[in-house]
C-alpha cells in the first residue's frame, strides 16, 4: 500500500501515514448550497492536496461539513492541506454568497490511523455519511463523495489531461494560480477536475483486498454510531436541555412544517432522535428526556443497544 502511494505522489514510502480529516458541522448555515459549490469544493481539495503533497484516498462533502482520508509523510502537511482548503473555500464562499470566513473559526479534527481494519472502517464511515444523514438511500448514489472512484475501471482515460492546457489557459479555465504541471489531473467538458484523477483509488482497493464485494459490504454495514463516538471532536458543543429544545423548535419548523415537538408523531420523533444524535451530539438519555421516549427505545432507534455498553453514550 505504501509503495503504491509513494510511486504516485513522489513521497517517501517509508514515511507515509494515513489520517482522517474532518471539519465540525456548521450550526447556522450551509457550507454547500448547490452543485456549483460542491464542484468548486472538490476542485479546491484537489489543488490543496497537490500543493502540499498530500494524497486523497477518500472524501465526502456534506451540506455543512467535510471528510477526507488522506496519506502524507507527516502531520504538518495534512494541517497545511486542511488550512489551505478552509481558506480557499471560504474565499470562494464569500465571493458567491457574501458570507465571510465561513470556515475560518470552524473546529477541525485530524486523527492518524494505524490499524488497517480501522482504516477500512473509517473509509466506509466517510462514504456512508450521506446515507446516515438521510440524503440518499445508497452510498453509491451520492455525487459529492469519492465512492464511485473505486472498482470503476480507468474512467480518467475518457477525459483530457490538465497538462494539455497552456499555463495561462489552465489558470483561466480552472480558476487557480497553482502550477499543476506534473499533477496528473484530468478535466471534463466543464473544466471540472475528474475525481478519479486525484483520488488514490488503487490504494483504497488494495485496502479492501481488491474485492468490490468486500468494499461495498463494509460500506453498507459499518457501525456509524460507534465510529462517530470514536472519532468524536474533543471540543464538540454540548447543549443543556433548554438549549437543545430551543434548537429543536427550528428543526421542527424546517423539516416537518410544524410548530412544536408535541405535534410530531412517533415516526417523526424517531427521525428527530437521529438528527439530535448525529447533528447536535446529544446522548441517548438527553434525547429520551426532550422527546419523551424511554431511554432503551432511544438506544434501539439509534442502533446503540447491541454495539455499546450501557452508559457509554
Amino acid at each position: 500500500m505504501r509503495g503504491e502511494i509513494g510511486a504516485v505522489s513522489g513521497m517517501d514510502e517509508q514515511k507515509i501515514n494515513v489520517f482522517h480529516v474532518c471539519t465540525k458541522g456548521l450550526e447556522d448555515r450551509l457550507l454547500f448550497w448547490d452543485d456549483d459549490d460542491y464542484r468548486f469544493g472538490i476542485r479546491i481539495a484537489a489543488f490543496s492536496a497537490f500543493r502540499h503533497k498530500v494524497m486523497i484516498a477518500a472524501y465526502c462533502l456534506m451540506t455543512n461539513h467535510v471528510h477526507f482520508m488522506v496519506c502524507a509523510d507527516n502531520r504538518e502537511r495534512v494541517v497545511c492541506f486542511l488550512n489551505d482548503f478552509k481558506k480557499e473555500y471560504s474565499r470562494y464562499h464569500c465571493r458567491r454568497h457574501g458570507v465571510p470566513n465561513v470556515l475560518k473559526r470552524v473546529g477541525s479534527m485530524i486523527k492518524q490511523m494505524n490499524d488497517v481494519s480501522y482504516i477500512r472502517n473509517c473509509i466506509a464511515y466517510i462514504l456512508r455519511n450521506p446515507v446516515e444523514g438521510g440524503l440518499v438511500r445508497d452510498a453509491g448514489q451520492y455525487e459529492w463523495s469519492s465512492v464511485n472512484c473505486y472498482f470503476s475501471g480507468n474512467a480518467s482515460l475518457l477525459y483530457r489531461p490538465v497538462s494539455s492546457l497552456l499555463v495561462k489557459e489552465a489558470k483561466r479555465m480552472l480558476h487557480t494560480h497553482c502550477n499543476l504541471s506534473g499533477s496528473g489531473f484530468m478535466f471534463d467538458g466543464n473544466y471540472d477536475i475528474v475525481p478519479e484523477s486525484f483520488v488514490a483509488g488503487g490504494f483504497v482497493e488494495s485496502l479492501f483486498r481488491n474485492s468490490r464485494e468486500f468494499f461495498w459490504n463494509r460500506v453498507a454495514k459499518v457501525d456509524s454510531a460507534v465510529m462517530e463516538l470514536e472519532l468524536a471532536f474533543s471540543g464538540r458543543i454540548r447543549y443543556n436541555d433548554y438549549e437543545l429544545i430551543c434548537r429543536m423548535e427550528n428543526v421542527v419548523r424546517e423539516r416537518f412544517n410544524k410548530t412544536s415537538v408535541s405535534q410530531l408523531d412517533v415516526n417523526e420523533r424517531c427521525k428527530m432522535a437521529g438528527y439530535l444524535y448525529r447533528r447536535m451530539y446529544a446522548g441517548a438519555s438527553q434525547i429520551a428526556r426532550v422527546l419523551g421516549f424511554d431511554r432503551k427505545i432511544i438506544r434501539e432507534i439509534l442502533g446503540l443497544s447491541g454495539s455499546l455498553q450501557a452508559g457509554k453514550v
